[in-house]
């Protein structure tokens, strides 16, 4: 690779008699672009998705990195970290400081869409693996994650059906 881009850098030089900056930033955009090209190709066949969750580390990783936001977005609210949690609050809530404006129902929508998706991610690899024949324990990252999500997930509807149950059931001035 060094004798490449010595044999480049001394043609560049003859030809167009530029400077190093010039060449660094031709290189810099010939490189990308092939990088696209070559990506682009993969995505194309299919198989870069299918390689990225079917890569028991990836998945993992992908799935771990999808639940973050709303992970760190409870752990700013509920210990009440400052000057986060003032500035999250204002940044969400109308000026009574109680009801959420639309960015932050948009917030905590995008937040909490994002808890099944890596649920899904991490569990594309344990179904892969079950249906080769192989236990459910053969991938025990990608187990404890899906676990974990689906366990915060059932916590987070059940919470929700118990603080709405009296509303469905028809109780007079629920909130």
């Amino acid at each position: 690779m060094e004798q490449t881009f010595n044999d480049l850098w001394n043609e560049r030089q003859r030809q167009a008699k530029q400077g190093l900056f010039g060449f660094v930033l031709w290189t810099l955009v010939d490189t990308t672009i092939g990088i696209i090209r070559e990506n682009f190709i993969e995505i194309k066949r299919g198989k870069f998705m299918g390689n990225l969750f079917t890569n028991q580390k990836s998945a993992a990783v992908i799935g771990f990195l999808l639940a973050m936001p709303l992970a760190i977005l409870l752990l700013i609210e509920v210990f009440s970290i400052e000057p986060l949690s003032s500035f999250f609050k204002g940044l969400t809530t109308e000026a009574d400081g109680y009801s959420l404006n639309a960015f932050g129902r948009i917030l905590t929508i995008g937040a909490l869409l994002l808890l099944p998706a890596a649920f899904v991610v991490n569990f594309i690899p344990i179904a892969r693996a079950l249906r080769t024949g192989n236990s459910i324990t053969a991938i025990p990252v990608n187990l404890l994650l899906a676990a974990a999500l689906f366990i915060f997930m059932a916590i987070l509807v059940g919470g929700f059906v118990v603080d709405q149950y009296p509303c469905w059931i028809g109780v007079p001035n629920c909130d």
